[in-house]
């Protein structure tokens, strides 16, 4: 089916569409950005320890809980990633006491797939950091989870990214907006492309990245009924 709205519809839809109704919203996503940037420093990723990371492990960390749980489940305001399968953080410890690990990192034991994860994610993280969105393209273990490194890059750098991180979402809304959406592009690439489209449309000037993602799944959600 293909997901088509009228030109003059979502403009008409823009300018019906109520900002004051999402503040109470954005002000709770900001809370929660602040809260993964207080217990998560971007300066600390270089060195931080696994179990600060993954799900599943067999002791929680008294420091609160892991990267992983607080963007699954502890940040519904930024947007949600919840639901489907562990694997979408790359890595992670099975209740069966086994370690998960994304293809490109079987065979390592798990503090060795853990580093080469955290360099991935230090890269993406500094290349992000200098303007450099296309170099997160090449680092391959980052792949393996798109919805969680679109999340963590739009949570440190809100202003390149939105808050919206399913790989189908993002192309029906570029396609939404007149843009022509990449089947295979990883879901950080279509987040910024579908950010320019915005950027470009004068409906949405003023308009923070909270109430953008909020009025296109109002009025456009493309998840199934």
């Amino acid at each position: 089916m293909t997901f088509v709205a009228d030109e003059p519809d979502l403009q008409a839809a823009a300018s019906q569409f109520d900002r004051s109704t999402v503040t109470e919203a954005g002000t709770a996503a900001e809370d929660e950005r602040k809260q993964v940037l207080s217990q998560f420093p971007l300066e600390t990723w270089a060195t931080m320890p696994l179990s600060r990371y993954a799900l599943g492990q067999p002791a929680l960390s008294t420091d609160g809980p892991t990267y992983c749980r607080l963007m699954e489940f502890g940040t519904p305001n930024l947007g949600s990633i919840k639901g489907g399968s562990a694997a979408k953080h790359i890595m992670y410890h099975h209740n069966s006491g086994e370690w998960r690990l994304a293809a490109p990192l079987r065979g390592m034991e798990p503090q060795e797939a853990w580093e080469e994860l955290r360099g991935q994610f230090v890269r993406a993280f500094e290349a992000v950091g200098a303007g450099d969105f296309d170099a997160v393209d090449d680092l391959e273990v980052l792949r393996f989870g798109p919805a969680l490194v679109t999340k963590s890059l739009a949570t440190y750098f809100p202003e390149h990214f939105l808050p919206i991180y399913a790989a189908e979402h993002l192309r029906r809304f570029i396609t939404l907006l007149g843009g022509s959406a990449q089947t295979d592009a990883p879901a950080w690439r279509s987040n910024r492309r579908l950010l320019e489209l915005v950027r470009s449309r004068p409906e949405f000037d003023g308009w923070s990245g909270q109430e953008v993602m909020r009025f296109l799944y109002l009025g456009f959600d493309p998840r199934p009924r």
